[in-house]
Order: C-alpha cells, then structure tokens, then sequence
C-alpha cells in the first residue's frame, strides 16, 4: 500500500517537532532557572543586609534631586 511510506515520513517528521518543541522549552527552563537563581540571591542578599533598598531608594532620591536641580 501507498500509505505506509507517507506513516512513516509523518512520524519522522512528528518526532522532529517534538524534538524541536523539546528543545525550545529546555531552553525557556534553562532561562527561567537563572532568573530564579538571581532572585534567590536577591532574596539572599536582602535577608543578610547586602542590599539595603531603603538607603539605595534614598541615594537614587538625592540622584535625581541634583541631577533635576542643575
């Protein structure tokens, strides 16, 4: 019959876009694991007084402020 030959190349071709589909979200996953990682740190960080936001938020006001005066 005819059809075998074109079941055969539907399935190559489905395992290829799966493959594919595999590879795209491996990809998404690896980019989601460093953007956790860096909010872990952050977070981190913040517990272990590294980063103050406070005083950050205040430098960045006084920036502006001089920055806005001249």
């Amino acid at each position: 019959s005819v059809a075998w030959p074109l079941l055969d190349e539907l399935n190559s071709y489905t395992i290829q876009k799966n493959q594919s589909l595999i590879d795209h979200i491996d990809n998404a996953v690896a980019e989601l694991l460093k953007h956790k990682a860096r909010l872990q740190l952050d977070i981190q960080k913040l517990q272990d007084g590294d980063i103050d936001l406070v005083k950050q938020a205040k430098q960045q006001y006084e920036d502006n402020q001089m920055s806005s005066s001249s």
